[in-house]
């Protein structure tokens, strides 16, 4: 299974530290989703990545600065249109059907969410009934030309659940952030990978 590190969306200690060491250990790609930051913040963020990682961040917000860094992937949120890119392409669904009537042409990689309920965002609940997500992932993913990454509670324990599902990957958020440093938040990762 493959691993997408989404940032925490508030400043936290060792940020940094603990992106490079996932990206050093053969995370996926990441994502940087800081909704109340300004460009002017998130460029200083992503000049502390080595720039040998820039194809492999995503941003979730001010796409302008994509270009100027060189990065790799623009994510888009379930309300917003799809713009053509070069770059990898990924974007937010809430709703099964809503991931079927996406312009398949577009889009590289999506996530669904919330798969369980969410470890980073308290009251945000499981929005698929097991059944209809096992019979979709059956019937209707094996038909989609991009990947399906499931996103929400996603826990170590839950990831053997998720492969015999059929989804490609995970994208994490609350359980690495919810380490209280580098070292913890690497063997939360390694907790992951050690996962079928």
């Amino acid at each position: 299974m493959r691993y997408i590190l989404i940032s925490s969306p508030e400043e936290v200690k060792e940020e940094i530290q603990t992106m490079v060491q996932l990206l050093d250990h053969g995370l996926f790609r990441l994502h940087i989703r800081k909704p109340d930051w300004s460009s002017g913040q998130i460029a200083k963020l992503i000049s502390q990545l080595p720039p040998e990682y820039y194809p492999k961040v995503s941003l979730h917000g001010h796409h302008e600065l994509i270009g100027e860094f060189g990065l790799g992937g623009v994510h888009y949120k379930s309300n917003q249109k799809i713009l053509p890119s070069s770059k990898l392409v990924s974007k937010s669904f809430h709703q099964l059907e809503s991931l079927q009537k996406t312009p398949h042409n577009k889009l590289d990689y999506a996530f669904i969410s919330p798969i369980f309920d969410s470890i980073s965002k308290p009251g945000y609940f499981q929005a698929f009934a097991a059944d209809e997500l096992s019979r979709w992932m059956k019937e209707t993913k094996p038909l989609l030309p991009f990947q399906v990454f499931a996103l929400g509670g996603i826990s170590p324990e839950k990831t053997d659940y998720l492969d015999s599902l059929g989804f490609d990957g995970a994208a994490l958020l609350g359980s690495i952030w919810k380490g209280e440093d580098t070292a913890s938040r690497l063997k939360l990762f390694f907790n992951h990978k050690q996962q079928p």
